[in-house]
């Protein structure tokens, strides 16, 4: 009997759920947060009208909980309410009118790390309507421990170990990573080489770089390096054939 897929978003949806009942918020958004601490793809449930898309079309740069701000002095918890002084005046003054088009009244941000560096974060943003949340009644702090576990178990977060661990444990390059995740992926190397765009030749010098770095004998040894490591390195990439 078949089983059926694994829903790797689940610790997200769940998070959310969590969120809209224990805050009685009626907008939440999780977001994952790139290499450069700046705020990527999103999901948002229950946000007005076109928020988002005046959110991430500029609105953001005004916006004092933005988290490359946020996260850059070591935060996991802040609240709009004080934070104001992060941006001038001028620029609080217009992002407190745009919350105001939509009703919403404050911002409570979860910024949520791994391996040291800011990896997602999660947006509560109560809006007039709601009911008001007494958050001196919840252990923040406990919330933000419980959901930062359960986002670890995401693959995103498990590929971003992953080549965390291929880089300074092994010291693989960043192009010899992405062969070793092709190779993880079942890529042969005629696959590897019209991926990267390289000659065959060369997908052969790394996978003997890679070989030597990891001290394994076969590309077995890679792919199964690779599982172990809790990889699936997006074989959706590219139609594989057999080597």
């Amino acid at each position: 009997m078949a089983q059926p897929p694994v829903n790797s978003d689940a610790p997200i949806e769940q998070m959310m759920l969590f969120a809209h009942r224990s805050f009685a918020v009626s907008s939440v958004v999780f977001y994952w947060v790139d290499d450069t601490s700046e705020m990527t793809d999103f999901r948002a449930d229950g946000t007005p009208g076109d928020f988002m898309r005046r959110y991430m079309g500029g609105m953001r740069q005004l916006d004092p909980l933005l988290v490359s701000r946020i996260s850059s002095q070591g935060k996991r918890i802040a609240r709009l309410s004080e934070e104001w002084h992060n941006v001038p005046t001028d620029q609080g003054d217009a992002y407190r009118h745009f919350l105001g088009d939509y009703g919403i009244v404050d911002n409570i941000d979860f910024v949520f790390w791994n391996g040291g560096a800011p990896v997602a974060g999660l947006g509560l943003l109560p809006r007039a309507e709601d009911t008001p949340v007494d958050l001196r009644c919840l252990n923040l702090g406990a919330l933000h421990r419980y959901f930062e576990f359960n986002l670890g178990l995401h693959p995103r977060l498990r590929a971003r170990r992953l080549r965390h661990d291929l880089r300074d444990r092994y010291r693989l390059s960043p192009r010899e990573i992405e062969v070793a995740a092709l190779i993880g992926a079942g890529a042969s190397n005629t696959d590897i080489a019209e991926v990267l765009n390289i000659g065959v030749a060369t997908v052969k010098t790394y996978v003997l770089a890679i070989l030597a770095k990891l001290e394994v004998d076969n590309r077995a040894s890679i792919a199964a390096l690779t599982a172990g490591l809790g990889f699936d390195p997006g074989a959706e990439r590219i139609g594989l054939r057999s080597p």
